[in-house]
């Protein structure tokens, strides 16, 4: 296989870049939709309480409230649809901050292809921010233009 150029490697550094900033995006706007459902339920008399709650900030909170929402009112009856949904949402969280705050560098794979490795040092839930405890984890994900490979 005959090496890249430097306009072939500049070229599908972008392109990663850009399909990084086109996933980081997605996940926003689905967040912005909590948002913006929770504050579509605010004029809503059964959800009188919660409407008494300020709006949450970051998805894990919008999910909570939107199941809190789900379980009374007009949103009970489309709670089914709504919950694999918001599991969805969950299952891709640690790669939404593996996307959004992770390191990423670009490489060869040992195929000749070009690829990218993600980077992330994340606390465990619940453990202290100190390092002496063991807490600190590491979350590696490798791509190519293909397709990406999950791996811890």
């Amino acid at each position: 296989m005959a090496e890249p150029s430097e306009r072939d490697i500049t070229s599908a550094i972008a392109e990663f870049n850009s399909d990084r900033g086109w996933i980081i995006n997605s996940f926003s706007q689905v967040e912005c939709r909590l948002a913006d459902l929770i504050i579509q339920c605010q004029g809503i008399a059964d959800y009188e309480e919660l409407n008494q709650l300020p709006l949450p900030m970051g998805v894990g909170s919008r999910i909570t409230r939107v199941r809190e929402l789900m379980k009374s009112g007009p949103l009970s009856a489309h709670a089914a649809p709504l919950e694999k949904l918001l599991q969805r949402l969950e299952e891709f969280e640690e790669l939404r901050h593996l996307m959004t705050h992770g390191y990423a560098a670009f490489h060869f794979t040992p195929d000749g292809d070009m690829g990218m490795t993600f980077v992330r040092s994340s606390r465990q839930r619940g453990a202290s921010n100190t390092p002496k405890n063991g807490s600190f984890t590491a979350s590696t994900r490798c791509t190519n233009s293909a397709r990406v490979h999950l791996h811890s």
